[in-house]
């Protein structure tokens, strides 16, 4: 019948290759502004050692350099040889004047250098908060890590996100998704300023 005949004109022949080819997929649950914020950020994840940690962290910043603070997440001492938490001492060598926060792997811990350890008032008075710790050395001065509710000390200070990173977070969010092949995704409890975000 004339519905079996296929179009002849403007026809794109793509030769697949023996590939498997599907429709565009789509994430029925996406945090589209958290994959995106996590993207502008150091990925410390399966670091072997506190030094590769840092360069990684170097590497970042060398195309982050306008950003207030260098943010990361990942790090985990027990895959390190020494097994023992890191210190701020090893990213203030590298990052005098802007200050740095990297999360543990589990939430549970984050890891400061001196220039935010400055900003949120830390110092060797500096009271623990019930339910969280200040890490200190055997001098009682604190070493650059923060677990559980010692973290707010130094997240409170933390600038927050502005609408421009926002809407870059989201760029790249999708476009990184598209990579993958996702051409939608259902965007899972937005705040208002994230619609607008959207919406530029």
């Amino acid at each position: 019948t004339a519905n079996d005949i296929l179009p002849t004109k403007e026809v794109q022949i793509i030769n697949g290759e023996g590939k498997t080819l599907l429709p565009g997929l789509i994430d029925a649950h996406g945090h589209v502004l958290s994959y995106g914020l996590s993207l502008m950020q150091v990925d410390l994840n399966g670091a072997l050692s506190e030094q590769e940690a840092v360069q990684r962290a170097i590497d970042f910043e060398e195309n982050d350099k306008d950003s207030q603070w260098l943010l990361g997440r990942g790090w985990n001492q027990v895959l390190w040889k020494n097994k023992q938490y890191p210190q701020a001492v090893s990213l203030d060598e590298y990052f005098k004047n802007k200050p740095v926060w990297f999360k543990r792997i589990d939430g549970h811990a984050g890891w400061a250098n001196n220039k935010a350890m400055q900003l949120a008032g830390i110092d060797r008075t500096s009271v623990s908060p019930d339910g969280g710790e200040i890490i200190r050395d055997a001098k009682g001065n604190p070493t650059g890590v923060f677990i559980d509710n010692a973290m707010s000390l130094i997240t409170d200070n933390i600038p927050k996100t502005s609408s421009k990173e926002m809407q870059l977070a989201l760029v790249k969010a999708m476009r990184a998704l598209a990579k993958v092949g996702l051409t939608s995704v259902h965007d899972a409890g937005i705040s208002s300023e994230n619609i607008e975000s959207y919406k530029v």
